[in-house]
C-alpha cells in the first residue's frame, strides 16, 4: 500500500468516527428533560439540576441535620419536597433517606429534597 492510500484511507476512518460521534452525541442521554444522579437515579422534573450536597441522613435536629457524617445548620424557613410533591413538610425527610441540599451564602441549608428513601 502506497502512502498516498495510505493517507486517504486514515482520513476516511477519522471522517468515518468524526460523523459517528456527531451522530450518536444527542442519545448518548437516558432521556430528554431527565436528572441522573449516579448510574441508576432519575430525579423527577420538579427537583434542581444541581444541589450543594448529597448524602445519606445520620440525624434530625430541630436547626440542623446531619448528612453522611457532616453536621449542616437549618436556614430559619426551610423547603421540603419528595418525588411526588413539590411541598413536603420536615416529616417527610427520615434517618437514612438520601437527600439533595441547596445551602444559602452562609452555609445554611434552604431546600431539602429526598432523592431515595430509607427501607427502615
Amino acid at each position: 500500500m502506497t502512502l498516498a492510500r495510505q493517507r486517504r484511507l486514515f482520513k476516511g476512518i477519522g471522517l468515518g468516527l468524526t460523523l459517528g460521534l456527531v451522530v450518536m452525541a444527542p442519545y448518548s442521554g437516558p432521556s430528554y428533560g431527565a436528572e441522573y444522579l449516579g448510574e441508576e437515579r432519575v430525579l423527577p422534573s420538579h427537583y434542581p439540576k444541581k444541589f450543594n450536597g448529597l448524602g445519606h441522613v445520620d440525624r434530625i435536629g430541630k436547626n440542623e441535620i446531619v448528612v453522611d457524617d457532616s453536621l449542616h445548620t437549618l436556614a430559619s424557613h426551610v423547603t421540603y419536597a419528595t418525588a411526588t410533591s413539590k411541598h413536603g413538610s420536615s416529616g417527610d425527610v427520615r434517618l437514612g433517606d438520601y437527600v439533595g441540599f441547596v445551602s444559602n451564602a452562609e452555609k445554611e441549608i434552604t431546600a431539602i429534597w429526598v432523592i431515595t428513601k430509607s427501607r427502615r
